[in-house]
């Protein structure tokens, strides 16, 4: 008689197939740790694409404001240094029409627009420094009283970094004196241990954040986007809060340990 243990008989069919799922399923986990390894490594070249073109954008900003001040801004300092000597004695002043009035409104002009370009006490002082002047500036041209604070230690950041929230606050005021209806904000920064805030705040008539946030409205909206966007190229934070009528508070939070976005 044979040996019922050397006859194993027919395959079992519900064994086949359940091995030929186990080694589909390896082959979609497989494919799919691929593709996930590539969007990673897509998502860092754009990040690193992205902040390359910003960086350009800011040496460009730094070259024509250096180009304005010591080119256009020195040519006029020469003009008007030469009709003050050109004038009579006891001359008065001629009015608008005056060509060393004239001279003088254009050389004051480049001057203002290089600093608002690329302000020098960023870049020589710090974040601190480049807050606070900004927050002069849009109350001596645009008419935005605006209270600055800053709590923690003054040591420089990452210049890279001071760049990034000097430019959300500029906009962001910028956004406030032109669209809140009030003449007051708030600006806070704040220096911790890991990271740095930065928080601008109105009591204006406030707008529907999500929408302007929309692509369909990015582009004629308030930059808010773009705000975002650079942000997130630090691995930052950024949210925003607005209620018609009771205003628009705008927050931003940056770690330290990130630096730039790797």
């Amino acid at each position: 008689m044979q040996d019922p243990s050397k006859n194993p008989g027919p395959p079992d069919p519900d064994a086949a197939a359940i091995e030929g799922i186990a080694r589909r399923v390896e082959e979609i986990r497989a494919r799919n740790e691929l593709l996930i390894e590539r969007m990673f490594e897509g998502e860092k070249r754009f990040r690193n694409l992205a902040k390359a073109v910003w960086k350009v954008q800011e040496e460009e900003r730094r070259r024509l404001a250096r180009e304005l001040h010591d080119g256009i801004g020195q040519t006029l300092t020469a003009l008007v240094n030469q009709l003050k000597r050109a004038q009579p004695a006891g001359a008065v002043d001629g009015g608008a029409e005056d060509p060393l009035h004239i001279a003088e409104i254009a050389l004051k002009d480049v001057r203002e627009l290089s600093r608002l370009l690329r302000p020098p006490v960023l870049d020589d002082i710090g974040l601190k420094a480049g807050l606070q002047w900004l927050a002069r500036i849009m109350r001596e041209q645009g008419g935005l009283n605006v209270v600055s604070e800053w709590h923690g230690e003054d040591a420089r950041l990452d210049p890279e970094l001071e760049t990034l929230i000097f430019r959300v606050a500029q906009e962001a005021l910028n956004n406030v004196s032109k669209h809140s209806g009030q003449h007051e904000a708030r600006l806070t920064a704040r220096r911790l241990a890991d990271r740095v805030e930065l928080e601008i705040a109105d009591g204006g008539r406030g707008f529907d954040a999500a929408k302007a946030l929309s692509p369909a409205v990015a582009a004629s909206g308030l930059g808010l986007r773009g705000i975002r966007d650079r942000v997130e190229l630090f691995s930052g934070q950024f949210t925003i809060e607005s209620t018609a009528g009771r205003g628009t508070r705008l927050r931003v939070v940056v770690p330290l340990t990130e630096g730039v976005a790797r």
